[in-house]
């Protein structure tokens, strides 16, 4: 790799304590947050990071072919003093491509995880929104000159959108090619310029057109041209306008039903009249959804599944979109369809899948459509409570003291409340009971018990990143006389 120092340490795969490191208090390293890998265009930046915890605080070492990187031109390695750590590769090229394995280490022990970097395919990451929307791929000129001359062509194309009348519908493109291309947007064979309710702009290597306050002749086809000097390419995507017929829509009910003309069915779009064709009553039907999408809210990686259900004859078309955008088979997205049950299964979500998404169905006979809105949260910035070790049951003779103790951690480090568990008043110092701590190790005193302290103790830890809770069981002894006393009342040896 160029522009990149290796020292010459082999990775050494540590999974255990090392000698000395088994002392009260260490923590071997444990991946909080493990990096995940990076899927990034050619000249993007990519960027590795994830969180680790471990006493004392592990040191975070990045190894490429066996070496350990350092810090370089195109290399940031940095490491904060809260167990967060990350390797940017900045302007990623051929050569960076592969795994990375991140390894923490301190005397307690040390753990790996190995990650990739992966090239970011034409075809774009999901259904149309690449990683450098984010990153920021550079513009053709900019790139090596080892780049030759290539004709223009779409790594995502425009897609169909929906909207309302009176909305906005936008439509949006990602070109490639050496010289970079001049974009052109059409309406039909109309060229369009930016002026009043149409803007065409570009936007960290997006190609946009935009349509506000949509009106009902803007529905149709619209087509993004892209031309250098190597060549043109061409893309066609349809506005679909809720309630206003198009060209499109028709001729995609003509392809499916090819009858229809012939049986003089007149067609007049989503609302359009039923055919003269003798059939019974009723047997015909617009789609309605009996099943329809609900809110969801789900944490930052997790598989969601959105299935609805329907009716209407003839079977229904379908389409998912995602903010007016349609959402198309890819690696990430599946679309699946049995009988009147259609699904969206999204393997593993991100911060970007947040929006409304929303399922269109359509026969010849009408329409209909649900949505909802799907919140992707991402975890809190820390790690949330938990226990190093637990409080342990205890017993005791009445008038003795007693002391539960457990080791906390968290980041933030967690607030703690000790209570009866019958009871919701938490414990204070002062009578019978001390609250204590020392570093890590918090304590609840009970002083001189009596056989109404018997029962459940509950702590409860908490930070803002989540909370947990532990219980530990005081059994009391009435006094430890009865022992003395049993022993007395023992006949003597016989002589």
């Amino acid at each position: 790799m160029s522009n990149i120092r290796l020292a010459s340490s082999a990775v050494s795969k540590v999974t255990g304590p090392s000698p000395g490191g088994s002392s009260l208090g260490n923590e071997p390293p444990a991946f909080v947050l493990p990096p995940r890998n990076a899927r990034v265009a050619l000249g993007g930046d990519a960027r590795l990071e994830g969180k680790v915890r471990g006493h004392p605080e592990p040191q975070v070492t990045w190894y490429r072919e066996g070496r350990a990187v350092i810090g370089g031109e195109r290399y940031v390695v940095e490491q904060s003093g809260r167990g967060t750590f990350s390797l940017v590769v900045g302007g990623v090229r051929e050569e960076d491509l592969g795994r990375y394995t991140c390894q923490a280490t301190n005397r307690a022990g040390s753990r790996q995880v190995t990650v990739e970097i992966l090239r970011q395919e034409n075809s774009g990451k999901k259904y149309g929104l690449p990683s450098s929307m984010k990153t920021g791929c550079p513009p053709a000129e900019n790139r090596p000159s080892i780049w030759s001359e290539s004709p223009p062509k779409f790594i995502t194309k425009p897609s169909r959108v929906f909207t309302e009348l009176g909305q906005t519908g936008k439509f949006s493109a990602k070109t490639t090619g050496r010289p970079q291309p001049r974009v052109t947007w059409y309406k039909g064979e109309a060229e369009l310029q930016s002026c009043g309710r149409v803007h065409m702009y570009e936007r960290s290597g997006l190609h946009f057109l935009e349509i506000q306050e949509v009106r009902a002749e803007d529905a149709g086809s619209y087509t993004c041209s892209v031309t250098n000097s190597a060549g043109t390419a061409t893309a066609t995507a349809v506005l679909n306008i809720q309630g206003v017929p198009d060209d499109s829509s028709s001729s995609r009910r003509d392809r499916t039903h090819p009858q229809s003309q012939a049986d003089g069915r007149e067609d007049g779009g989503p609302q359009g009249r039923r055919s003269e064709v003798t059939e019974a009553r009723g047997a015909c039907e617009a789609p309605r959804f009996v099943r329809r999408l609900a809110d969801l809210k789900v944490m930052d990686g997790s598989r969601v599944t959105m299935t609805v259900e329907l009716t209407g004859n003839p079977i229904p078309e379908v389409v998912w979109l995602h903010d007016g955008q349609e959402v198309t088979e890819s690696e990430d997205f599946h679309l699946l369809r049995e009988e009147n049950r259609c699904t969206l299964l999204i393997q593993e979500v991100f911060p970007e899948d947040t929006g409304t998404y929303s399922c269109q169905a359509w026969n010849q006979y009408g329409e209909d459509h649900t949505q909802s809105q799907l919140t992707v949260e991402e975890p809190q910035d820390g790690v949330q409570p938990w226990f190093i070790t637990k409080p342990k049951a205890a017993s005791a003779f009445v008038g003795q003291h007693v002391l539960l103790s457990c080791a906390v951690a968290g980041d933030p480090f967690p607030e703690y409340t000790w209570t009866r568990a019958h009871l919701s008043r938490p414990l204070t110092s002062g009578g019978d009971y001390e609250l204590l701590q020392k570093e890590d190790v918090v304590s609840l005193l009970i002083r001189r018990v009596k056989k109404h302290h018997a029962g459940d103790y509950l702590i409860t830890l908490r930070n803002d990143v989540g909370q947990c809770s532990a219980v530990a069981h005081l059994s009391v002894t009435d006094t430890d006389r009865t022992l003395q006393e049993e022993e007395e009342e023992q006949p003597g040896p016989r002589r």
